[in-house]
């Protein structure tokens, strides 16, 4: 977040820097425990690993991409509407590629759900382009990544989880962090 601050603001630091980096700390903690298999069994290995680490790196990478995208283009929405056309041809082709005669019947199986979940994301993501070309890049993405505390609720609620004390410490710094970034 530091070193990206000639990016993201022209101010000192402020509650909205102050806000992300808490979102941030608490995002790297909702999701430290034990690493999981696919199968649920507790695995071996660090509590915090390079995985972990690196999927926030690509995420801090991808926010910052975004928000300069959208102003650097001509409009946020030629941005996300570039974006979503050259990124949707290499993930059929390799769909098409991986799943061979399958593609077709798991595409007339699934469209029905598929089709209106692909447009609600994809109005999702323009949305966040958008604001990024109206809003602080900080106050954006430490909005974006909030959406953290909906995946530990339906986790927990729906599914059954226990979140651990550290995953609640993780909730309460995400609210926390949000409450900062608005004020």
């Amino acid at each position: 977040m530091y070193m990206s601050r000639s990016i993201v603001t022209t101010t000192s630091f402020d509650y909205v820097e102050l806000g992300s980096c808490n979102i941030l700390a608490s995002n790297v903690s909702l999701f430290c425990g034990p690493s999981r298999t696919r199968l649920g069994a507790a695995g071996s290995g660090s509590a915090c690993g390079l995985e972990r680490l690196a999927t926030g790196v690509l995420i801090a990478a991808y926010t910052l991409i975004d928000g300069q995208g959208a102003r650097a283009g001509s409009t946020p929405h030629a941005y996300a509407g570039w974006l979503f056309l050259l990124t949707s041809i290499p993930i059929i082709a390799l769909a098409m590629k991986t799943l061979r005669k399958d593609f077709r019947s798991l595409l007339a199986g699934h469209w029905k759900m598929g089709v209106p979940f692909g447009v609600l994301s994809a109005f999702a993501y323009w949305v966040i382009v958008w604001a990024m070309s109206v809003a602080p890049m900080a106050l954006v993405a430490a909005a974006r990544e909030t959406s953290i505390l909906f995946a530990a609720v339906v986790s927990w609620g729906v599914l059954g989880e226990k979140l651990r004390p550290l995953r609640w410490a993780g909730v309460v710094v995400t609210v926390v962090g949000l409450l900062l970034a608005k004020f």
